[in-house]
């Protein structure tokens, strides 16, 4: 069950390893609630408007967690890619309700107005080309600190 902390902004989900899980999907639910891999899913409390993709398959959404639904690959991009601005992030915080923790609704993520003249398809491919080496820079360097810990531990004994 994919929850608002599992959602921390970055390309993919973190944290899977601390979801609450059930052993088979309730035959009940929406196609809407099901969270299958390359998902779009934006928090709606908290730290309204964060997003990641999926990399897991067959999640079930828990509340304050949106799924966006778009009709191709390109627009889900480039939504992803737009919930990334300044513009974005800063409208979704104004938009946001509550004092001690903050929400937004469906209806503030739906109409957010952005300029699509720049929105091409190469710009947006550049974008998710500079998120993955992002990533990969990420595995990088957790896995030096983590040789760095190891080599730490069995020179200081």
């Amino acid at each position: 069950i994919i929850t608002i902390a599992n959602i921390c902004g970055n390309r993919y989900m973190e944290n899977l390893d601390e979801t609450k899980s059930i052993s088979n999907i309730p035959k009940k639910m929406n196609y809407d609630q099901i969270i299958q891999v390359g998902d779009l899913l934006i928090t709606m409390t908290g730290n309204v408007g964060r997003t990641s993709f999926s990399n897991s398959k067959n999640c079930l959404l828990n509340q304050r967690v949106c799924k966006i639904l778009t009709t191709n690959s390109f627009d889900k991009e480039l939504v992803y890619q737009l919930t990334k601005t300044s513009k974005f992030q800063n409208t979704m915080e104004i938009q946001s309700a509550g004092i001690a923790q903050k929400n937004i609704s469906k209806s503030a993520i739906y109409n957010f107005k952005f300029d699509s003249s720049s929105c091409n398809k190469r710009n947006v491919q550049t974008l998710a080309m500079i998120d993955s080496k992002i990533e990969i820079l990420n595995l990088i360097e957790s896995n030096i600190k983590s040789l760095k810990q190891y080599l730490l531990s069995t020179l200081f004994i």
